[in-house]
């Protein structure tokens, strides 16, 4: 698989770059998401198995397709392949999915800044900005955002390790959170 050359080898860092920025984003996401783990094993196992191996496991499922088929869409390599009904059930739970967990993270980074407003009315508010922001096709820019993410984003979960491991600090002033309420 290394052996095969890329037809545009420019599009190597972007690559890279939207590819770190998503792993990244799910290590920034994990406090979030892990926060009804009932122990530090459950959360440390859940990270492994669905950052580390599922992640990596879904990646080449996607990348030896492609290959095959030199289409890049998923979709269009899938129906290529004659996997019709499988690729609509694909993209329907992967859409929720995905979009669940994103409305999960923007209601609560909302609600940080919106602590007085009620989670459901965060969560009602972020639905309806992302369905209307995907009706006037921000999609055309994903990768732009991902790219952006690459950036943006290392940097804050940086931030995130120096604080646990080398300051370890846990004990935060509410002080600040009151004065933005």
């Amino acid at each position: 698989m290394l052996e095969i050359e890329g037809s545009d080898p420019e599009y190597f860092t972007t690559a890279v770059s939207t590819i770190i920025g998503s792993l990244i984003v799910g290590v920034v996401l994990m406090p979030d998401l892990a926060r009804y783990a009932r122990s530090t094993k459950d959360c440390i196992t859940a990270s492994v198995f669905g950052n580390g191996v599922g992640k990596s496991f879904a990646m080449m499922i996607g990348v030896i397709p492609a290959m095959v088929t030199e289409l890049l869409d998923p979709m269009a390599y899938m129906i290529a392949l004659g996997l019709v009904g499988s690729s609509f059930a694909i993209l329907v739970f992967a859409t929720w999915t995905t979009n669940s967990v994103n409305l999960y993270s923007s209601t609560l980074a909302i609600a940080v800044i919106r602590a007085k407003t009620q989670e459901w009315k965060l969560a009602i508010t972020c639905g309806a900005l992302g369905t209307a922001l995907a009706m006037i096709g921000i999609t055309e820019y994903f990768v732009d955002f991902l790219e952006w993410f690459g950036v943006i984003v290392p940097p804050v979960a940086g931030i995130y390790l120096t604080d646990y491991f080398f300051l370890k600090q846990k004990n935060y002033s509410i002080d600040l959170k009151n004065k933005i309420s």
